[in-house]
């Protein structure tokens, strides 16, 4: 009876040690959610501070399709920033021939800010197709359907990866846009309805090329962009930490 005992408060004092963990995990992940708010509307000024809000100080933003944004930003269509690369589609043929194979991403790989490397499947790609596939770091992976304009960065976890149909590969042709910038944009432009109107309502919603190009992206100097994504990395790695 004594060693139950021992062994019920030890367990007692384990669970309120998760709720605490749990607790303070969802406190980071409202803050981090509060923080996109202010960072996308707002920004961080010279200081590293967010700036004034428009209602304080209106002479610090302008007004543009997509509401106030500070007044030394630039508002750009994704067009004008990044190429835009469907995947390959899906042959059977491909999948089971006995050529060179090659592992890619399908839709369910991508996820909100990581790719999920379990169950790669393979297939073939030629010549041709490996320079227009392959991933390389820093590359934007968005979701065509499913959870539309899902997003995730590439980072060379594999050396040889490809992506599937379905998947938009977003790379920069801009060195003043950072890729890591944008991809906690898409996250807040998800939640705030931004791609509502460009999705296609099919049988299945899903947005197109043609419609992903033309999505205005509010655009900070690269500093700025920079000091945007340090805010979310700093608290995205204490969530991991708790979460370990």
């Amino acid at each position: 009876l004594k060693e139950q005992k021992k062994i019920a408060d030890l367990l007692t004092t384990v669970d309120r040690q998760i709720e605490k963990t749990e607790a303070l995990i969802a406190k980071y992940e409202a803050a981090r959610n509060g923080m996109m708010e202010d960072f996308f509307r707002r920004g961080i000024n010279e200081a590293g501070k967010l700036r004034p809000n428009v209602n304080d100080v209106p002479k610090l933003y302008q007004d543009t399709s997509v509401g106030w944004i500070p007044k030394d930003w630039e508002l750009v269509k994704f067009g004008e920033v990044f190429d835009d690369q469907l995947g390959k589609m899906l042959h059977s043929s491909e999948v089971f021939s006995e050529k060179k194979q090659y592992p890619f991403l399908a839709n369910r790989h991508v996820q909100w800010g990581r790719v999920n490397l379990h169950d790669l499947e393979t297939m073939h790609f030629d010549d041709n197709e490996i320079e227009r596939f392959k991933l390389l770091p820093g590359d934007l992976l968005v979701c065509e359907g499913g959870e539309v304009a899902r997003t995730a960065m590439w980072n060379g976890e594999k050396s040889y990866c490809f992506f599937q149909k379905a998947i938009h590969r977003l790379r920069s042709k801009s060195v003043y846009v950072s890729p890591s910038y944008v991809l906690r944009f898409m996250e807040w432009a998800k939640n705030n309805g931004w791609f509502t109107n460009f999705t296609s309502q099919t049988s299945i919603a899903h947005l197109t090329r043609e419609k992903l190009l033309n999505v205005y992206l509010p655009l900070p100097s690269l500093k700025e962009q920079h000091n945007i994504s340090s805010y979310f990395n700093s608290i995205e790695k204490m969530i991991d930490i708790d979460k370990k």
